[in-house]
């Protein structure tokens, strides 16, 4: 796969939850080459990023399912022939972060 773009979003509802501007995170503008092919190393091709979460008072219970929701697309090929794939995952939360989470919807 060349010229290979990943872009990932959270649930549009996560940006009344979040101390964030904006939920959109892609490797568009990396420096590294972008081609993966088997046996070799995916330089470029790792995408991460940290949310933190309002303050508890400004939290409802509606968040514990819509932070879950990643939305993935990732495209690759030449521009004139791009193929673009759209990928719909549920993150899967630690134990700490449902009994916190459990513990907002209690208080309500």
């Amino acid at each position: 796969m060349d010229n290979v773009i990943q872009s990932f979003t959270l649930n549009s509802s996560m940006l009344n939850h979040i101390n964030a501007s904006e939920l959109l995170n892609s490797n568009v503008h990396n420096t590294h080459e972008t081609t993966l092919g088997p046996d070799k190393e995916p330089l470029g091709l790792s995408l991460s990023r940290g949310y933190t979460l309002k303050p508890e008072t400004e939290i409802d219970s509606s968040i514990i399912h819509a932070y879950e929701d990643i939305y993935i697309k990732i495209s690759y090929g030449p521009n004139e022939d791009r193929t673009e794939d759209y990928f719909h995952l549920k993150a899967k939360p630690s134990s700490e972060v449902i009994e916190y989470m459990k513990a907002w919807s209690e208080d309500e």
